[in-house]
């Protein structure tokens, strides 16, 4: 008997976005930190890890290109998002056989790089579908808590595949590890091909079914409509206020992933090894708290407010970062001061994501959260860029009150958007 819809439940929807984002974090443990490491400790240089990292993350640097082909084109027997995610998880699972099957693949660097390139296109583009099934069939009460369980099941798969799988990986070698990995992507697959989007849809191409009527009244038939209805979202007063403060608020990352690894390896002595692993609690810590607290704490005060109250945190810790520079030889107040700061970052992300769903159209969700994205991450690219055009005339404290200022001005700038109002005209925009 096939379970019930997402639609039909709040529990099977939040798990099933879990579980897509769990897999999702797979990708970037494996790419990023598993294999990397194990290159380098087979003695493999910098050129051709770093050649293997650029080539294998490139999808995920101009998937935006795809998503308008998410929005346009659907099999809508089976619903407007989940086809593409089940082909899309069937792609990665194949790929990571693929890979596994690879004969001495230190030696074989660049059909082990093919491969990995396909695992994560396929990623990216699943990434756009999840994005866009997540504004389809949430409801706004749930957006936060989703938002939230997202954040955590995506860091729980990097952790599971960086720190957990290496030692899959040292220990029993290449092939069993990939092949595990490979394995729990397939299980990660069941669970939507068992989750309709919408109750009388098909489960699978052969099997009875039929469209529902919200995805027929979404469908776009043509580029120029899509265009037009991804144009009209994003001119909306409060979705331009978003697009100048998903910028601004990212900036600080960008600087801080500058200057911690100078202030904290080069200043403060400690080793490469020992700063991977801060940023690895720092960033399992901070999707944990997102994921048990976040939630909370956004349908307590509301999402702005949630904002307001993060970012004013982030001024403290990083004045306080500046200000105390005594303290710096201490371990744990520069541990403290990463940690906090990442974590706060996450918990604000968990109300600016939610905001995002609800400025973004039905018929062009796919390529509007997409756009959305791009702006997010370009911020954390200007922030760095920014710290190499300071550096002579910046020293470390002042960077850390830059990154005040810019959390500031990000309060300031969210205090601008009438999000009643701009949901309204969204509305009429999609009916």
């Amino acid at each position: 008997m096939p379970l019930k819809a997402a639609t039909e439940s709040r529990r099977l929807r939040l798990s099933l976005f879990t579980v897509l984002y769990f897999i999702q974090g797979i990708p970037s443990g494996l790419f990023l930190i598993s294999l990397p490491g194990w290159f380098a400790s087979n003695g493999l240089g910098k050129l051709e890890i770093g050649k293997f990292i650029a080539f294998t993350t490139l999808p995920w640097s101009f998937k935006f290109f795809f998503a308008p082909l998410i929005d346009r084109f659907h099999f809508l027997k089976m619903g407007r998002r989940r086809p593409w995610i089940i082909t899309t998880q069937l792609g990665i699972l194949v790929s990571t056989i693929l890979m596994a099957a690879v004969p001495d693949p230190l030696n074989n660097l660049w059909r082990l790089s093919f491969y990995g390139f396909l695992v994560n296109f396929f990623s990216s583009i699943q990434d756009l579908a999840v994005d866009g099934m997540s504004v389809d069939v949430l409801p706004q009460e749930d957006r936060a808590t989703a938002q939230g369980f997202m954040v955590g099941g995506q860091a729980i798969g990097r952790t599971l595949v960086s720190a957990g799988g290496a030692l899959i990986l040292f220990r029993f070698g290449y092939f069993n590890f990939i092949m595990l990995t490979g394995i729990i992507a397939g299980l990660g697959m069941l669970f939507p091909v068992f989750v309709r989007e919408r109750p009388g849809e098909a489960l699978l191409p052969w099997t009875e079914g039929r469209p529902s009527e919200h995805a027929l009244k979404f469908q776009i038939d043509g580029w120029i409509p899509l265009v037009k209805n991804l144009f009209r979202a994003m001119a909306i007063p409060s979705s331009l206020i978003l697009i100048l403060a998903l910028f601004v608020h990212r900036l600080p990352v960008g600087i801080t992933r500058t200057v911690y690894p100078v202030v904290i390896v080069q200043k403060l002595g400690w080793t490469n090894q020992q700063f991977s692993q801060l940023l690895s609690l720092a960033n399992l810590a901070a999707a944990l708290f997102s994921m048990l607290l976040g939630p909370f704490i956004v349908a307590k005060i509301g999402r702005l407010k949630t904002i307001y109250v993060t970012f004013g945190l982030v001024v403290f810790v990083y004045l306080s970062s500046g200000f105390f520079t005594s303290y710096w030889h201490e371990k744990w107040f520069m541990a403290g001061s990463a940690i906090l700061s990442e974590a706060l970052m996450v918990l604000s992300n968990v109300a600016f994501f939610a905001i995002l769903m609800e400025l973004c159209g039905k018929k062009v969700a796919a390529t509007q959260f997409a756009l959305y994205m791009a702006l997010h991450n370009f911020g954390i690219s200007g922030g760095a860029w920014l710290c190499g055009i300071l550096e002579k005339s910046f020293t470390e404290t002042q960077f850390f009150y830059l990154c005040a200022f810019f959390s500031i001005a990000t309060i300031a700038i969210m205090l601008l958007p009438n999000l009643k109002r701009d949901r309204e005209k969204l509305a009429v925009l999609d009916a």
